[in-house]
């Protein structure tokens, strides 16, 4: 389990079943927010029936923005989607890991 980790890894005094909600919060932007926010090719740039297409497959958009842009470009609205997605991340967690916790004190 991957946040199991990062909050064992950030907060190695605070017990595994015991989550405070700082706990779950900081540990869940730090694994979904960036996994969430990852660039891809937007699909009307891949291919659409009533434009030109411009690129045929998801290697081809890639060959290209390394070309026009280079590495750079392929990072290109990076950040607002991280803001956009840290939100409502760190909330889907938070209430994953009280729902585990409380699901878990009553065994």
């Amino acid at each position: 389990m991957a946040v199991q980790d990062v909050k064992s890894a950030l907060f190695p005094s605070t017990l595994p079943s015991s989550s405070s909600s700082s706990t779950v919060t900081s540990s869940s932007s730090m694994i979904g927010a960036p996994s969430s926010s990852i660039p891809r090719p937007t699909p009307s740039l891949v291919q659409s029936p009533f434009t030109k297409t411009y690129y045929t497959t998801p290697i081809e958009a890639f060959q290209s923005i390394i070309q026009e842009e280079g590495p750079r470009g392929l990072f290109r609205g990076a950040l607002p989607r991280v803001a956009l997605h840290a939100p409502s991340v760190a909330i889907s967690w938070t209430a994953y890991e009280m729902a585990k916790g409380w699901l878990l004190w009553l065994q």
